[in-house]
């Protein structure tokens, strides 16, 4: 027997039972308890309660009716980011503004060099290190993470463990001395993690311990790619944003791809508007009840012709008989509203300020303190994720090959950001010099004493002050001792070939 709810022509079925069920009930009605009775009712109703809202109310599922994937993969990513321009932005921003200035890489804090110090100069020379890291910081970022391959010269296959490394912490022998070949970078979507470690009392135990990666094919290019796979000793892991893994981080457009998705609606849907109603539509009216009959076949054709002509050519004449034309006024909006809200929701699901967002021309007109706040956010990612997790490793790794002689220890410096620059000295000399012409100017001394001037508004230490004041004090004493000079006679022109006086 079943339960039917009849919903607008549809009928559907709510609940069925069987005959088991009811020989049950009949059977031993006197076991069933009461409250047994009420929680069979009970889930009855709540699921025809259910059945009737996902009928009557079928838009509660957001992803489904804005079109958001459910399951993000990590070619969506790497599509969006290849052909989304403000997708690339949201990778790219953090990277750049980080790398912007590079470190400094040292021993000790000595003008002579060290054999380590040395060494790593030679080899920025040679394979320009930082751009090789800056660019797998940014690739790192597309997916959950990345790799750097080492071209080790050791004459073994990339499958094959560097020999003299450590197959537990990583570190080299202190024997081996192998030559660095070359450098890759590569994102997650050419990546497979063959393999990891599964034994929990190894340190790199859930590490990955050997890759497939899809390299580029020596012989055709970059239109074919081919599968090697690598072992976990040759290359470095890389991952942005770890939250609950040490093997995968958060892609940095996960928080942001719907609103990413809907400004490519956005953007995408003005262009097509545009292309649409840039050009004015036209509709052609036969004149009378019986004007299409009116007009021959041949003529139709021919007016046929003459439409196609006008619009796809460059005629600007239509030969037309009986017929009306009215022409249809586009319906162009603008976007720029729908593409501003959701620029702002993206800078502020990232935690950036929109202006400095938006690019570096609006960036210059960021306010003093957005300024700030960006500049700790880019030190504070320096010193806590790039030079731990990836400047000191990579390092780490060169070390153990062999590539870099092995150091005491090594430093990593990045610039202040919050440096004064010679432009912030010559802005700030300005308006100290048009300050204290105000000051002269507006006979301020008659209220307000120099020194505590220079202290007071100029910011002046007191021992600045105190020299300032000595300074005109000084001045004063030296032009009233020129004005006591007397005066030289005045220049006579000599008379009579004499002597001038």
């Amino acid at each position: 027997m079943f339960d039917e709810l009849v919903v607008g022509k549809r009928k559907v079925i709510l609940m069925a039972k069987t005959k088991k069920t009811e020989n049950k009930i009949e059977k031993d009605p006197p076991q069933m308890t009461v409250n047994q009775m009420q929680t069979i009712a009970f889930n009855s109703l709540l699921r025809r309660r259910d059945l009737i809202t996902s009928l009557l109310s079928p838009g509660k599922d957001i992803n489904r009716e804005c079109s958001y994937p459910d399951t993000i993969t990590k070619q969506n990513y790497k599509e969006m980011y290849d052909r989304f321009g403000i997708a690339s932005r949201v990778v790219d921003i953090l990277p750049e503004e980080c790398w912007a200035q590079i470190p400094d890489v040292y021993e000790i804090e000595d003008a002579s060099k060290t054999e380590f110090e040395k060494s790593w100069a030679e080899m920025q020379d040679t394979f320009q290190i930082f751009h090789y890291l800056n660019r797998a910081d940014i690739l790192s970022g597309i997916g959950q993470f990345g790799l750097i391959l080492f071209g080790i010269g050791d004459g073994l296959s990339l499958d094959k463990p560097v020999a003299g490394i450590d197959p537990l912490t990583g570190k080299g022998n202190g024997k081996v001395k192998y030559p660095l070949l070359y450098l890759r970078v590569y994102d997650e979507s050419v990546i497979e993690i063959e393999s990891k470690e599964t034994d929990i009392r190894n340190p790199r135990y859930g590490f990955p311990t050997m890759y497939k990666i899809q390299v580029e094919d020596p012989q055709s290019g970059m239109q074919n790619h081919i599968t090697t796979n690598v072992h976990w000793t040759r290359v470095l892991h890389i991952a942005d944003n770890r939250i609950s893994s040490e093997v995968y981080g958060t892609p940095r457009q996960q928080r942001v791809y719907n609103n990413l998705l809907d400004l490519r609606k956005i953007l995408g849907g003005s262009g097509e508007m545009f292309w649409r109603g840039g050009f004015p539509g036209m509709a052609f009216k036969m004149n009378g009840d019986n004007g299409l009959q009116t007009v021959t076949d041949d003529a139709k054709d021919t007016m046929k012709d003459n439409i196609k002509d006008y619009f796809a050519g460059l005629d600007r004449s239509l030969l037309l008989e009986n017929v009306e034309v009215q022409p249809l006024a586009p319906q162009v909006a603008d976007p720029t509203g729908h593409i501003e809200m959701q620029t702002k929701a993206i800078a502020i699901a990232m935690g950036i300020p929109y202006r400095i967002f938006q690019g570096s021309e609006e960036a210059k007109q960021a306010s003093t303190q957005d300024k700030r706040v960006w500049n700790e956010r880019i030190m504070k990612r320096q010193r806590s994720y790039l030079t731990p997790m990836l400047v000191r490793p990579f390092i780490d790794r060169l070390i153990a090959y062999g590539v870099l002689p092995e150091p005491k220890q090594f430093f990593v410096d990045w610039p202040d950001r919050e440096a004064i620059t010679d432009r912030d000295i010559a802005d700030v000399a300005v308006k100290e010099v048009q300050a204290m012409k105000e000051y002269v100017q507006g006979e301020c001394h008659l209220i307000m004493r120099p020194r505590d001037f220079y202290t007071a508004i100029l910011k002046k230490t007191a021992e600045e002050a105190d020299a300032f004041v000595k300074g005109v004090d000084d001045m004063e004493i030296e032009i009233q001792t020129e004005d006591k000079i007397p005066p030289s006679k005045p220049y006579t022109a000599p008379v009579d070939g004499g002597k001038a006086e």
